[in-house]
């Protein structure tokens, strides 16, 4: 017994001797658990992942407060841009209102007289309608018989005469002292005639109409206002 146990140690030293690799006396060698290396290398991803998501975190909320400042902007735009609109607005109305009190209002009516037959005459008469019923912005001058106009722009006038006698019945419409229209009505009877018409006229500041009595004419008037003559202001030029 004790024979064969030599043996076998003396075999087993002996292939120890001879470079043989045994496990049998081997020691563990210092290397890593295969097993915590994973592990380890799963952390460090993780850990990359997280910091890759703070970092495109940190660039989103710069790229938003960029945005906000931006909104905050248009946001004061917008409201300087109202401001200004009503500004607008405000101009604009205050400009209507301007013009409709600087633009003046011209109207005037008027009647010849109570006098009756009037001519005729050996001269022209310039007609002074004495029978003032409305004359608002007093551009019709009852001493002259001239209507002024005060503003360029364009006038409408109206005129009516009646002629009671045997003589013609004719009237000039004057522009600036020089005559622009004649109107006539031939009479042989004493058969009442009128004579009615109306133009529109381009005046400047200070142009002048009025009417005048043709010499070896005549009209008529008495408090039935049979004689008139009418003007006014359509609008400014």
């Amino acid at each position: 017994m004790k024979v064969v146990l030599l043996v076998v140690l003396i075999g087993l030293c002996g292939s120890g001797a001879l470079g043989e690799e045994s496990d049998f006396f081997d020691f563990p060698r210092n290397e890593t658990n295969p097993d915590i290396s994973a592990a380890v290398e799963e952390l460090r991803a993780g850990l990359k992942t997280v910091t890759d998501r703070v970092a495109a975190a940190e660039t989103k909320l710069g790229e938003l407060e960029k945005q906000n400042a931006g909104n905050w902007s248009v946001s004061g735009s917008g409201s300087e841009s109202g401001s200004h609109l009503m500004d607008l607005k405000d101009v604009s109305q205050l400009f209507t209102r301007t013009s409709h009190i600087s633009t003046p209002k011209v109207a005037f009516y008027t009647a010849l007289s109570n006098a009756g037959n009037i001519g005729p005459f050996n001269t022209d008469i310039p007609l002074k309608y004495q029978k003032v019923f409305t004359n608002i912005g007093q551009a019709y001058n009852i001493n002259t018989g001239y209507f002024t106009a005060p503003v360029k722009g364009a006038y409408y006038f109206q005129f009516t005469l009646a002629g009671f006698q045997s003589f013609d019945t004719g009237v000039y419409v004057m522009k600036n002292g020089q005559i622009f229209m004649y109107n006539v009505e031939y009479k042989r009877t004493y058969n009442p005639e009128y004579i009615t018409n109306s133009l529109i006229l381009e005046l400047q500041p200070g142009d002048t109409v009025s009417l005048v009595l043709p010499r070896g004419h005549s009209t008529f008037d008495n408090p039935n206002n049979l004689s008139t003559f009418s003007g006014s202001l359509l609008f400014t030029l």
